[in-house]
C-alpha cells in the first residue's frame, strides 16, 4: 500500500483470507517474488477432514473399551495409525501421529474455523492489530502456519532452474474503502460541509457561479483521492 493511503479515513483491509500459492520466477528489482495460482483454502474440505479424524478417534476409544487397548505412551490401539506403522516397510515415510493427538489438533482446527466463519477474525485483526494478541492467527486458522523458517524455505534463484511444485501457505489481504454506517455518516457530513461552503460563499459574494465552481472543485478533489486509492 502506498504510504499516503494509510492516512485516508475508512481505507484499509476489506478482505483477509488464507490462501495457497506457487512461486513464479526469481526475485524482481523490488526484492519481491512473483507468485501465481493463488487459491483460497477450501474450508469445507478442512472441516470434513477434521470431522473424519474426530470420528476415527471416537471409534478408537469405543474399541479400546472392549479390547482394553488404550493409546497411552508407547501403547496404541489397533485402530490407531501408530500401531499400523512399520518402519521397515515405510522407511522414507515420517512416523504417523497418535489418533488422540490428531483429534486434539482437529478440534482446535474446527474452533479456529468457527472464529473465521462467525467473527472473520483475520479481517478484524488486520484492521485492529491489537486484537491479534493471543489469537495466534499467523499460526494458521484453516491451515498450518504461514510463517516459514527462511533456512528451510527454498525460493527461486536468478539463473538457476526452479522445478519445485509444492504449494506455499500465505494470507491474502485486499485493500479498499471500508463501507459501513460510520463511513456513510462521515460521507454525508462531508457533503453537508461542501453545501454549507457553497451557500456561505454565494450569500457573502452574491456570486453563485464561483461558489458552485468552488464546490465542484472540492468535490472533484475528494473524488480524485477516492479513485486514486483503489487497488
Amino acid at each position: 500500500m502506498h504510504n499516503w493511503k494509510r492516512w485516508l479515513p475508512f481505507y484499509g483491509p476489506v478482505s483477509v483470507k488464507e490462501v495457497e500459492f506457487t512461486f513464479f520466477g526469481a526475485k524482481d528489482q523490488d526484492g519481491l517474488y512473483k507468485i501465481y495460482d493463488v487459491k483460497s483454502v477450501d474450508i469445507e474440505r478442512v472441516k470434513n477432514i477434521a470431522d473424519y479424524i474426530i470420528e476415527e478417534n471416537e471409534a478408537c476409544n469405543d474399541d479400546a473399551k472392549i479390547t482394553m487397548e488404550y493409546c497411552d505412551g508407547y501403547m496404541h490401539n489397533s485402530r490407531c495409525p501408530v500401531s499400523k506403522y512399520d518402519p521397515q516397510l515405510e522407511d522414507f515415510v515420517d512416523p504417523p501421529t497418535c489418533i488422540q493427538e490428531e483429534a486434539a489438533e482437529a478440534n482446535e482446527r474446527k474452533r479456529k474455523i468457527s472464529m473465521l466463519e462467525t467473527e472473520d477474525v483475520l479481517k478484524e485483526c488486520a484492521r485492529n492489530p491489537q486484537k491479534a494478541n493471543g489469537q495466534g492467527t499467523l499460526d494458521g486458522m484453516a491451515q498450518d502456519s504461514c510463517i516459514y523458517n527462511t533456512k528451510d524455505l527454498i525460493v527461486p534463484q536468478r539463473g538457476k532452474p526452479y522445478r519445485r511444485n509444492e504449494r506455499m501457505r500465505g494470507i491474502e489481504m485486499r485493500m479498499g474503502w471500508q463501507i459501513g454506517p460510520k463511513a456513510l455518516a462521515w460521507s454525508a457530513l462531508g457533503m453537508a460541509i461542501i453545501s454549507i461552503c457553497i451557500v456561505a460563499w454565494g450569500e457573502q459574494s452574491k456570486d453563485w457561479g464561483n461558489a458552485m465552481a468552488f464546490g465542484q472543485l472540492l468535490a472533484a478533489f475528494l473524488a480524485i483521492i477516492i479513485t486514486s486509492a483503489r487497488d
